[in-house]
């Protein structure tokens, strides 16, 4: 049996489970993840960086759970996920002491975040910048004083967006002409704070709950924190739902100096297994594949999306192509389960499957 192995080799190693900022029961059962662990930079970037920046922007910091900006201009900071329908909290508030204030919110922007803003300027706020939109306005009458906390909800679906200010709806508008985009902060001169991000994707069915797994409470898989931790020697887990044909799977993943197995149709179908493979800290070179280049460094989390339609697989990590439109052999099943299995040390977080209606 020929199998086209997709391994991707990195240097990782373990660094502590950040707590993420707390969602609500509520907001757990819709399908809300957090975008902030309120301790780094997990799931952000700077101007197109795809793990933890070696030299963070000396006007973005992070102190008791808050993201603080000082001020100064770019770079803006963005999401290393792009977004397509979704619903997306957040809170902040101005503490400049002049009185003034100037930020943005980015919605489906470009991976750098500099259009589709929501204008968070003072007399300005919820207004649409650099957007192409029909309906948009600002709304500063819906704001609190500056120093208090503001809660924003924005909810995209298609063409549409609609916009909650302190849970009042401010607008709703139409011909949004953007679909797809990365959700990011704006650094505009004025001192700002943000906490509490969180996203729901509409249209994703997420796999994070034990409930999604077959017998999850016998494959020796446990929690830690946000994420399913894998220690030696566990069971596959395996999908409770086996008819997944075609689809998008997105999951982040963070390797323990171990390895592990994504099957993308059925445990048994080796020709589509994608590999997570770790190895030692000592290592001087990647391993085998140029494909490591692909990976963020020790410690830190990637962003894996696999993409099945037909009888091909695409294969994208940390924003770059690693196997576009390659072909599944003869023989694989059509519609099968997602599985993780052969997993030593591995964690993995944030798993939800797109299927793709033809």
């Amino acid at each position: 049996m020929k199998q086209i192995a997709f391994v991707v080799f990195v240097v990782l190693g373990y660094a502590g489970p950040a707590a993420a900022q707390k969602l609500s029961d509520e907001e757990i059962k819709d399908g809300f993840v957090s975008l902030f662990n309120g301790k780094d930079w997990s799931g952000w970037q700077f101007g197109l960086g795809h793990g933890l920046p070696e030299k963070v922007p000396a006007n973005w910091t992070i102190k008791d759970g808050v993201i603080h900006l000082t001020g100064g201009g770019a770079p803006h900071l963005g999401t290393q996920w792009d977004y397509d329908d979704f619903e997306f909290r957040l809170e902040w508030r101005a503490v400049n002491p002049k009185g003034n204030y100037n930020s943005g919110v980015y919605i489906r922007s470009g991976r750098k975040v500099n259009a589709n803003q929501l204008n968070l300027a003072k007399g300005g706020e919820a207004g649409p910048v650099s957007m192409k939109i029909k309906g948009a306005k600002a709304v500063p009458d819906l704001q609190k004083p500056q120093g208090e906390w503001n809660e924003w909800k924005v909810r995209c679906v298609g063409d549409t967006v609609k916009l909650w200010c302190n849970d009042k709806l401010a607008w709703e508008a139409t011909e949004f002409k953007d679909r797809k985009g990365y959700l990011g902060l704006q650094a505009e001169g004025a001192a700002m704070e943000f906490r509490n991000l969180r996203v729901k994707e509409i249209g994703w069915e997420s796999l994070n709950a034990n409930a999604a797994w077959k017998d999850f409470d016998a494959t020796g898989w446990k929690r830690n924190g946000d994420a399913l931790a894998a220690g030696s020697k566990v069971k596959p887990l395996v999908t409770a739902k086996n008819d997944f044909k075609d689809y998008v799977l997105r999951l982040e993943w963070k390797s323990l100096e171990g390895m592990g197995i994504v099957g993308v149709r059925g445990l048994s179908a080796e020709e589509m297994w994608f590999w997570l493979s770790g190895i030692a800290k000592d290592a001087k070179t990647l391993l085998g594949s140029s494909m490591g280049a692909a990976s963020n460094p020790l410690g830190q989390w990637n962003y894996l999306e696999i993409r099945v339609v037909g009888n091909t697989a695409s294969v994208r990590q940390n924003g770059k192509m690693l196997r576009d439109n390659t072909a599944i052999p003869a023989g694989v099943p059509v519609a099968e389960a997602i599985s993780l299995h052969r997993c030593d040390d591995i964690m993995i977080r944030n798993v939800r499957v797109q299927e793709i209606k033809k």
